[in-house]
């Protein structure tokens, strides 16, 4: 089985989904069958990771959509984005794919690496609540007010993109000294998809012991500007990068056992709804702030999806 029958029974299902009444639902059985059958992790009824799902079936439309039938040779040179368009091109990935930019400096020399990869969606770190209420984020600053057991979206994002020292063990190879240097590594936006698709890192997973992070995460339902994220060294710079919250899935339960619900903003008639298994209700505007909040789908203002 090929992804084409995947494509095939996806586009079924979401036109169930547009004919159906307002609060009607629709069961993804046959989704769910043809997904399994192409990847036998989703077999069965255990839980499954929500985050995985949904870049597996976007990977998969992608690849089955993707117009460039005849793709040229892959080269790593500054033009990357132009090169991977020329392989790429989707309803899917005009919509949800973005760049990185990635920097090394070699603290010897000053030699800086860069390179570009592209993203789909970004996996935020969620801080972990402290003793006393207060949380624990790299070199954010621990809190013991009435919002200590809480972060903003915006501060995982700052955590994400935040300079990183390597060295001793993890040092980098430096092409100008030709030995191993102590470097200093940064990350940043350097293009923004239409849809951005943040994924809170709620699972942590250590030699001992797995975990689900309960940390409660603030999130902006309109206007979230992710500008201070983005590579200056760009023609887009200085076109307005805000976002308004379009969708968000939650997690409910532990790491072994849970409940996934979602929420999602409806265009056009400008109503929130919640779906919970079956049933679909009317939601008046999601909280800003959420311990079970997983997923969120932000969508660019002036932007155009289709």
């Amino acid at each position: 089985m090929t992804f084409q029958r995947v494509h095939s029974v996806f586009g079924d299902l979401s036109q169930a989904l547009w004919s159906g009444a307002e609060f009607s639902s629709t069961r993804p059985v046959e989704l769910k069958r043809v997904v399994g059958k192409l990847a036998s992790r989703f077999v069965g009824y255990d839980q499954h990771d929500a985050q995985e799902f949904l870049r597996f079936l976007l990977d998969g439309l992608h690849e089955d959509l993707n117009r460039i039938l005849k793709k040229p040779p892959y080269y790593e040179i500054p033009e990357y984005w132009q090169y991977y368009v020329k392989r790429n091109s989707s309803a899917l990935s005009e919509q949800f794919c973005g760049q990185l930019r990635s920097e090394v400096t070699c603290q010897t020399c000053r030699h800086r690496s860069i390179c570009f990869d592209v993203f789909w969606d970004l996996s935020l770190p969620v801080p972990k609540k402290a003793k006393g209420g207060a949380i624990r984020f790299g070199a954010l600053k621990s809190s013991t007010d009435d919002d200590s057991s809480m972060c903003t979206v915006q501060e995982c994002l700052r955590a994400y993109t935040e300079e990183e020292h390597l060295k001793d063990e993890d040092a980098f190879y430096c092409s100008s000294c030709k030995t191993h240097r102590s470097v200093v590594k940064s990350i940043c936006l350097q293009r923004c998809p239409n849809v951005l698709v943040l994924h809170l890192k709620r699972f942590s997973y250590s030699t001992f012991s797995r975990d689900k992070v309960s940390t409660a995460v603030k999130f902006p339902t309109e206007g979230l500007d992710i500008k201070d994220f983005c590579s200056k060294d760009n023609a887009y710079y200085d076109k307005c990068w805000e976002y308004d919250l379009v969708g968000m899935i939650h997690h409910m339960g532990t790491l072994n056992g849970g409940h996934y619900t979602a929420y999602e903003y409806e265009n056009s008639n400008g109503n929130w709804y919640d779906f919970n298994d079956e049933t679909v209700s009317a939601l008046k505007k999601p909280h800003a702030a959420s311990s079970s909040a997983y997923i969120l789908f932000y969508q660019r203002k002036g932007a155009i999806t289709k």
